[in-house]
């Protein structure tokens, strides 16, 4: 449609251009909204080249020229791919993710009839992605330890020992102790485990629940902050950067490997040292997985040991 010397009509998903402080801008109709004050009539419009989602109210009487593009299926990939793109291009595990949760999205919508177009994401290949080698020797572990506050040392131990994701380690509860056991419901996979409260774990535990004794407190995570409150992940994640810089400072020559150190990687460490120490059969039960191979592709980061030929 065109143009400014005759009436422009506006609908939803169309292609428009508009007048503005800024010159002659262009984008696509997302709604169209009534002003609750004199009644004027905007549409709602995502301007190319900005953020996806965020929207611009025209009034329709500044816009210039309208077009359909097509089916609604079709309106938005452009620009939100585009966009997106432009901010995550080097991102590659977050682009594989996104690719994935764009497909679960689109083949939603077909079941629910949105679209009846074939699923853009097919035949599209996602970004290979190199498996991390880093490997969290005890002289790292123990220079970061170290520094860190009392609640991040009971993380710390608690993920290692128990060899569990941190959201999975943030998430125990003093209930989850009973019969000499540590219950674990993982939340990605819903695989429940007994890990048996014995040894280095047993310890842990009990400083843990000694600690809480201190506190007033109505919660029954195992990990708390300072103030009794529950320790969460934004929580653990500031503890462990602090701790982190602390002990680059403290110990120069380890400074690389701890700016390399990543919490999660303390999952890896465990089948590592649970491997070397009882087996790989045994590191693949710690960490939950129903196929070895799983740990072995997945999380062995030193290598097998082996013999010499003499």
């Amino acid at each position: 449609m065109n143009k400014a010397n005759q009436d422009v009509t506006v609908k939803v998903r169309d292609r428009i251009t508009f007048d503005s402080d800024e010159g002659i801008q262009a984008g696509y109709v997302s709604d169209l909204r009534r002003d609750l004050g004199n009644g004027e009539l905007h549409a709602w419009v995502e301007v190319d080249h900005q953020l996806p989602g965020c929207v611009r109210a025209v009034p329709v009487s500044d816009i210039l020229t309208s077009d359909q593009v097509g089916p609604p299926s079709t309106f938005y990939l452009g620009p939100v791919c585009t966009t997106f793109n432009d901010f995550h291009i080097s991102i590659k595990a977050t682009a594989n993710r996104c690719k994935r949760l764009f497909s679960t999205l689109w083949n939603h919508a077909r079941g629910w009839g949105y679209t009846d177009l074939e699923n853009p994401c097919t035949g599209i290949k996602g970004f290979s992605l190199e498996k991390r080698t880093v490997y969290i020797t005890d002289a790292v572990f123990n220079a970061v330890r170290d520094c860190a506050s009392d609640t991040l040392i009971d993380a710390l131990d608690l993920a290692y020992l128990t060899g569990q994701r941190p959201a999975d380690t943030l998430k125990m509860k003093a209930s989850d102790i009973a019969n000499g056991f540590l219950l674990v419901d993982q939340g990605k996979t819903q695989k429940k485990l007994r890990i048996s409260v014995t040894g280095e774990l047993a310890t842990v535990l009990g400083r843990i629940v000694v600690r809480k004794a201190q506190h007033k407190i109505e919660n029954d995570q195992l990990l708390m902050n300072g103030d009794g409150k529950v320790f969460t992940l934004p929580a653990l994640r500031s503890h462990f950067d602090r701790a982190k810089i602390a002990a680059a400072k403290q110990s120069p020559e380890l400074a690389a490997d701890i700016k390399a150190f990543r919490f999660y990687d303390l999952r890896a460490k465990a089948a590592d040292d649970t491997s070397d120490n009882r087996g790989d059969q045994a590191a693949s039960d710690l960490l939950g997985h129903d196929n070895i191979k799983t740990t072995q592709r997945h999380y062995f980061r030193r290598g097998k040991i082996v013999e010499p030929t003499k």
